[in-house]
């Protein structure tokens, strides 16, 4: 659930222009591959 959350934020924040900051925000919160995946979609 929390790897939605933040597939959920960083959604909203790329459509905001941001998602360099999304990225950072991902990177710091990584807990096992599944950001990697996310980071992979940009």
């Amino acid at each position: 659930m929390v790897v939605f959350a933040f597939f959920y934020i960083y959604i909203r924040i790329r459509k905001k222009g941001l998602s360099l900051m999304a990225v950072i925000v991902i990177n710091s919160t990584k807990s096992g591959g599944k950001c990697d995946e996310i980071i992979d979609k940009n």
